[in-house]
């Protein structure tokens, strides 16, 4: 059985934050170039988690490596990575001092090992590039709370505002089923789903992939109510977990919003509670 991974709360410096493909993307973390140095031996790396002093790296070894590399805990080591951001012309190449605090096989990841390290000194754009990512999910977070319940009618004008793709599937029973989104906030979904699969009830909780202009992704969430509006058709409300992904199309819907108005466009036409942009 591989060690499970314990991550304490606590102090944000220390704290890591999971690296997600949201992460990658707002960082600019340039995933093929991160590499960790360890005696004579380079391993082609992934971010796992991160913060200002510590970074999770993901790591393919076998159980023969991993025997071999945990020799190495305690030891130092190198590791490096390089940062593409918006207005840099080229890559922005970091390499970080560490000492290898903890080598750790993932459960149920056969052939991954996650080994944790300690930064230090930290290296000054390491710690802005994180600190900044942390602060961007801090106001993402306070925008799931401030913009709760203010939905948006899934009209096309909203649909292009917001550079919607027109497509969600839903992921149940190993298959996937197309959905119709009526209404979207920051913490429901409101759709219509035909063939309903028998999990799609209140109380159980779903996975539907989003498709986006900025993003491609899953969120996550409860099924709250379910309702027949036509032969074979069903309309579906759900409560949705926190998608940094959504709250940052969110974001960027509001500008494009406010724009329109500060331009004196005629903005699209919308119910007070449903269509309008939320305010600001």
């Amino acid at each position: 059985m591989g060690e499970r991974l314990a991550i304490p709360d606590g102090d944000p410096w220390v704290d890591p934050l999971d690296f997600t493909a949201f992460a990658v993307k707002t960082t600019g973390l340039l995933v093929a170039e991160t590499k960790l140095t360890i005696d004579e031996y380079t391993l082609h790396s992934a971010f796992y988690k991160a913060s200002a002093s510590r970074l999770l790296l993901l790591v393919a070894l076998s159980k023969h490596e991993m025997a071999l590399f945990r020799k190495f805990e305690g030891s130092f080591a190198g590791i490096t990575m390089a940062f593409l951001q918006p207005g840099m012309r080229r890559p922005l190449r970091i390499f970080a001092r560490c000492t290898v605090t903890r080598i750790a096989e993932m459960t149920q990841r056969e052939g991954i090992a996650m080994i944790e390290t300690e930064i230090k000194p930290i290296p000054d754009d390491y710690k802005r590039i994180v600190e900044e990512y942390r602060t961007l999910l801090s106001c993402l977070r306070d925008d799931y709370a401030r913009y709760a319940n203010q939905s948006i009618r899934m009209a096309p004008q909203f649909a292009k505002l917001l550079g919607y793709n027109n497509r969600a599937v839903l992921h149940a029973y190993g298959n996937r089923f197309e959905l119709a989104v009526v209404t979207i906030a920051s913490n429901r979904l409101e759709f219509l789903l035909q063939a309903a699969p028998p999990d799609i009830a209140p109380g159980n909780d779903n996975s539907i992939r989003m498709s986006f202009q900025l993003h491609q992704f899953f969120v996550h969430g409860k099924t709250t109510k379910v309702e027949q509006v036509s032969p074979g058709v069903v309309r579906v409300e759900m409560d949705l977990d926190f998608s940094p992904e959504l709250m940052d199309i969110f974001a960027k819907y509001r500008e494009r919003a406010r724009l329109l108005a500060i331009d004196g466009a005629a903005a699209p036409a919308a119910s007070a509670t449903e269509a309008a942009p939320p305010s600001a």
